[in-house]
Parts: structure tokens; C-alpha cells; sequence
């Protein structure tokens, strides 16, 4: 065999090392950082929620910080975070966390991620995003009663009585022939949106004469992702 080939083939072995070491350091690398797991959500209210996560592994470089992150954008980080709070540290894995977080607003989309970090905030290593709506109170809206009734339409009448912290409000009505609980199961009428209280009405058109109609009130943030209904109420139709 030529010197040329020995030397073509010694510098195969070296290449094809070079790589198995730099294959093995980046395993190795990725084996050492933290690990943490965003679990989800406890109790959701208003303006607070229950953040829950886990640390796995703690890695070389101990201790390790961990905590939550919020934000009503996703994509979530520590520069973007809205919210941030280090629950503790630890120099052992496998550790169950959770967080009550308040002053949040009501009918709001979150998103939350939990991080883990060394050296201060120097290096972060973040659990997946997940998201969470807050609720709504229970007597944002009412639902009053209809008039104005003929054989084939009926004016209905609401009212949006405190939108608190809500600063836009989808409002309007949903109607059946049947008794519901939900906005899936009646026919859904928009009204408008507002950032403040007030009554609102809704004329339905092309009902049957003589029959019994069940309606009510509802709001909704933006997003339609929370909906709180007023009482349902009935009307029937005249001759």
C-alpha cells in the first residue's frame, strides 16, 4: 500500500474520532444541563392561578434556581415574560413545585413556561409552554326580559352590569327551541362590544307563531375562550 493511501486512511481515523468525541461531548452537554417540565395548571380563578411544574435533573452545576413564567403573549421567555418568580433552589432533581400567582386579569389568556438556571439567570433552560384562560364573574351580565313579541319576532333585552377588570367585552345573546346550558347548543346573536356597562337589545325575526322560545345573556372576553351567561329565560310567540 502507498504512503499516500496510509496517510488518506490515518486521516480518515482521525476525522471519523474527531467526530465520535464531538458527538459524545454534545450528548454529554445536553445529559448535564436541567431539566424541568411545566405539569400545568391547579385552581384557575379571576385574577389568580395555580402554576405547576417539576424539576428532573439538576445537572453538574448546582444549585439550580427554578420558577415561572408568564405572559399574555406566547412564546414566552425571560426577556418577554410579564411576570417571573423564583419558587426556590435545589441541588437535587426529581422535585414537585408550584406557585400561586395573583393580580392577573379576569377573562385573560396566560401562557406559562417553568425554568430552571445556574449562575444567577446566566444560563435557562425552560419546560414547554402551556396555556390557561382566567374566569369570569359570575354576575357580569343579566339577562332580562323580552318584549315587543309577535307571531314572528321578539326584541330581547340584557344587561352588562361591571366589566371590573375586563377591559373589552363581547356580549349578545344565544336562543333555542330547547332548554341549554352552553353557547354549542343555541343559535348565537353578536350584539356588539364594550368596555363599559350597559343594556343592550337584539330583535329575532322569522320565528314560528305560538311557540315557546328559551334565551339568554352572555359575555365573553375577546377570544371567546371564557363565556358567562345570565339566567335563561323564556318567551312564546303570539298568534
Amino acid at each position: 500500500m502507498s504512503s499516500n493511501n496510509l496517510v488518506y486512511l490515518g486521516m480518515q481515523k482521525i476525522i471519523f474520532l474527531f467526530l465520535a468525541l464531538s458527538l459524545l461531548a454534545c450528548q454529554q452537554d445536553e445529559a448535564d444541563k436541567p431539566k424541568v417540565e411545566t405539569r400545568g395548571t391547579g385552581a384557575v380563578g379571576l385574577n389568580k392561578a395555580v402554576l405547576q411544574a417539576e424539576l428532573l435533573e439538576v445537572g453538574p452545576i448546582k444549585p439550580v434556581q427554578y420558577g415561572f413564567l408568564w405572559s399574555t403573549t406566547n412564546g414566552v421567555d425571560v426577556i418577554s415574560a410579564q411576570g417571573k418568580v423564583v419558587v426556590g433552589e435545589s441541588s437535587e432533581g426529581e422535585l414537585p413545585f408550584s406557585y400561586e400567582v395573583t393580580n392577573l386579569s379576569p377573562g385573560t389568556d396566560y401562557f406559562v413556561r417553568a425554568f430552571a438556571s445556574t449562575n444567577g439567570f446566566t444560563n435557562i433552560y425552560y419546560g414547554e409552554e402551556i396555556a390557561f384562560t382566567t374566569s369570569l364573574p359570575a354576575d357580569y351580565v343579566r339577562t332580562l326580559v323580552a318584549d315587543e313579541l309577535t307571531n314572528s319576532t321578539a326584541k330581547l333585552n340584557g344587561e352588562l352590569i361591571d366589566l371590573n377588570e375586563l377591559t373589552t367585552a363581547q356580549y349578545g345573546f344565544v336562543w333555542a327551541l330547547t332548554p341549554f346550558n352552553s353557547i354549542l347548543q343555541g343559535n348565537v346573536v353578536v350584539t356588539g362590544t364594550a368596555s363599559t356597562p350597559l343594556t343592550y337589545q337584539s330583535t329575532l325575526t322569522s320565528l314560528q307563531a305560538q311557540t315557546t322560545y328559551y334565551y339568554r345573556a352572555f359575555v365573553s372576553n375577546e377570544e371567546a375562550t371564557v363565556v358567562v351567561y345570565g339566567d335563561l329565560l323564556s318567551f312564546t310567540t303570539t298568534n
